[in-house]
């Protein structure tokens, strides 16, 4: 046991990686202390374990404490997470994966427009990889037009790898993967001037009639950024570090702190989407120093130009108004600055213009990593529905919960229950928030009457505000699909 008149003892703890979470526990198993990258903490002499965690993937190492010095080290061996980007000191890590990446990233790209590069690498982790993956990944213009499919592109010696590299117009792409019954889906990628963007992706199987097949899951994909004469830089501390920062959005985990974000800022001279995601990490934790964060800000627009994800870091809570004419016709990569889109058009409703792609994506959004990932076999790109005002929309969702309140609620929840395919998963999310609180109150009388009388419908007037906000969706998409699901209900009830 130790003594408490002993000294105590200054540990310092640095860890190999900048986005490496560090934790001290004592010989009671009680942490005692953690934090990012370097921590600092005084301890009395004894045996400790310190942890390192870095992605998913931990190592724990035990120290001995000894009452001299007043001040000792402990150093962490990079920890080898697993990683989408073939990079060094990984779990996944794959030496020709490797190789051929940082080639094809340097190679001379297929000439689509100019100004910015595009670079897409998939790769299969499995013994046996099938060539047939390659053949369902493709990469489109916002508008739809295919640009090329992963099949064009080239692949790695033993064909467990693919990879294409663009000189493309800067401006927003979609990045769409077919895989069969579950669905196709898309995700967007950014491209800056004088930047090549990086996406990497990993197969994993889906399932398909009595079996699965393999596919790019673009949910666990990992986005960089890089000068195009660089290209892929896979053994770079840019790389860890922007690649930890995305694992920490993923996770909620607090991977980058503020002091850490100055630092952060010079290394995006090399890679802009460290800073951008460590930038949104903080967002999300709250307690925001606002002045940092609009110096971040400053610096992303010098270097990127306007960027959806930048642009939507100015709609956080507590930030210095935005610019009035700010606007997202074009949808964000990350799934975190969709949400703070869709909340602050609750008070500013032009921020997203009816009809664009940021509206139409609104009514297939799909769950899952940090990315803003929508179905998209529903939806073509001639599809312009006419636009509709937030006010009407506001009228129709007040008379959608007058007419579940006086009695026709369990027959609206019925049609829309056997008829699945016909409504889209945010006219659902509409009518679940208009119609939810009458039916589950209609259901609760024949159960329990008691519990019933306790679940009165709201008023319809104050309840149309509370639906607007229940629904993960800009204002001019709620509006649009709430005169969607208004006429489909008036013809099936």
């Amino acid at each position: 046991m130790k003594s408490s008149s002993e000294p105590r003892v200054t540990l310092q703890i640095n860890a190999a990686d900048p986005a490496t979470e560090i934790f001290v526990v004592d010989g009671q198993f009680h942490k005692i202390a953690d934090g990012v990258s370097r921590l600092e903490t005084k301890v009395e002499p004894g045996l400790y374990k310190v942890r390192f965690r870095a992605g998913s993937a931990q190592v724990d190492q035990l120290v001995e404490v000894t009452p001299t010095p007043p001040v000792q080290y402990v150093y962490g061996d990079p920890v080898e997470f697993q990683s989408v980007i073939p990079m060094g000191e990984t779990s996944t890590e794959r030496s020709d994966h490797t190789e051929a990446a940082r080639v094809m990233s340097t190679e001379e790209p297929r000439r689509i427009g100019s100004g910015s590069g595009l670079f897409l690498f998939a790769r299969d982790l499995a013994d046996s990889p099938e060539p047939e993956p390659w053949y369902w990944m493709s990469v489109h213009h916002l508008d739809g037009s295919r640009v090329a499919d992963l099949s064009d592109g080239e692949f790695g010696p033993d064909g467990d790898c693919a990879g294409m590299h663009f000189e493309v117009d800067p401006g927003t792409y979609r990045l769409r993967v077919n895989t069969g019954r579950v669905g196709t889906y898309e995700m967007f990628v950014r491209t800056a001037e004088e930047w090549q963007t990086q996406v990497f992706t990993c197969l994993e199987d889906f399932p398909h009639r009595n079996g699965s097949v393999r596919r790019a899951a673009l949910r666990d994909a990992a986005v960089l950024m890089a000068r195009p004469e660089i290209g892929y830089a896979p053994y770079s501390e840019q790389v860890r570090m922007a690649e930890l920062a995305r694992q920490g959005l993923v996770t909620g985990r607090p991977v980058v702190k503020f002091r850490e974000l100055n630092e952060m800022l010079w290394m995006k001279w090399r890679d802009p989407m460290v800073a951008l995601y460590g930038a949104h990490i903080l967002v999300r934790r709250g307690n925001v120093d606002h002045d940092l964060l609009e110096t971040v800000i400053r610096n992303l627009e010098r270097l990127v130009g306007r960027h959806p994800d930048v642009d939507a870091l100015r709609l956080r809570p507590g930030a210095p108004n935005a610019p009035q004419q700010l606007e997202f016709p074009s949808p964000p990569m990350l799934r975190q600055s969709w949400d703070l889109i869709s909340t602050a058009s609750l008070r500013r409703n032009r921020l997203v213009p009816p009809g664009s792609a940021t509206d139409l994506i609104a009514d297939n959004l799909a769950e899952g990593g940090p990315w803003l990932l929508h179905r998209a076999d529903s939806l073509s790109s001639t599809d312009r529905p006419t636009p509709i005002s937030v006010a009407k929309s506001q009228r129709m969702i007040a008379g959608l919960v007058e007419r579940a309140n006086t009695g026709s609620a369990e027959v609206m929840a019925r049609a829309i229950i056997e008829r699945p395919d016909e409504f889209s998963p945010l006219e659902q999310s509409i009518a679940a928030s208009a119609i939810g609180p009458a039916y589950r109150a209609r259901e609760a009388e024949d159960r329990d009457p008691e519990i019933a009388s306790e679940l009165v419908p709201p008023a319809p007037e104050k309840w149309v505000a509370e639906v607007f906000r229940n629904v993960d969706a800009p204002a001019a998409s709620i509006a649009r699909a709430t005169q969607s699901l208004h006429e489909k209900l008036e013809d099936l009830t």
